[in-house]
Order: structure tokens, then sequence, then C-alpha cells
């Protein structure tokens, strides 16, 4: 997972990794996605950046995430209210969806997704082979 103190340089060359263009706008932008431990929205994005970055648009924020999102920089997630929410930890993981909260948390369980890639190849489903899982588990956090 990204380190909070993710370093510019660190950035770009994820970005040129991408193929994308280095801008200061997308700089700061993939920054506060990837220093955030939550799965947040571009509203959220925006909010963290503007009082630094007073030129910065919300339009711009959504553009340059659904860039990110296509050049597979970041992935996109739907939450329980269909918001859009994104994430830059892009290792195989699961997620829990709060429907009282519409927050998203990662969870990890090697044993769960062992339970599921058996099941898979037990069904042997024609002409599909089965290549990562991910699964949203929608519930409620308790408190």
């Amino acid at each position: 997972y990204l380190d909070a103190k993710i370093n510019i340089e660190e950035v770009k060359n994820r970005l040129a990794g991408f193929d994308l263009r280095v801008t200061h706008q997308r700089l700061v932008i993939y920054q506060a996605l990837a220093a955030s431990v939550e799965h947040p929205t571009a509203e959220v994005i925006y909010q963290s950046l503007i009082n630094d970055y007073p030129a910065l648009s919300l339009a711009t924020v959504y553009k340059t995430l659904d860039v990110f999102s296509k050049a597979g920089l970041i992935r996109k997630l739907k939450g329980v209210d269909d918001s859009s929410h994104f994430d830059a930890d892009l290792h195989s993981h699961n997620h829990l969806l709060c429907t009282r909260t519409n927050k998203i948390l990662d969870y990890e369980d090697p044993e769960l997704i062992n339970l599921v890639e058996n099941y898979f190849e037990s069904k042997n489903i024609d002409n599909f082979r089965v290549n990562e899982i991910r699964l949203n588990i929608i519930g409620e956090t308790l408190n």
C-alpha cells in the first residue's frame, strides 16, 4: 500500500509509467488520492486540495481521475449509493461497503479468496477463466 508521504518523484514516475503527461495538477491530485487511507470521491479530493490550490476546479479533478482510471493508474469503485470512489492501491484486494456511511474499506482475507477460487475451479465454467477475484461485500459498520 502507498505511503502517505509519497514523494513527487515517485508520483512523476508512476504517471510516466502509465504514459500520462506530468502536470502539476495531476501530481497533486494523484498524491492526494495515494495518501488517503479511504476511498475518496472526486469531491472529497477537491475539498482536500482547494485551500492550497484555489485555481483547481472540481471539473479538473473529475477529468483527471477519469484519465487515471482509464489508464489503469487507479481503480474506480462504485459506492452503495452509486457514487464514484477512487483507489490508488492496485494490488488485488476486496472491499467492504457500508450502507449506513457509504464508506468503502479495504478487506483482505486469503481464506475467502481461496474458497471462491476453489468454487470456480470446481464449476469448470465453459469458455471462462478466472483471472482475478475482487469482492465487494455490502453491509454496515456497527458502532
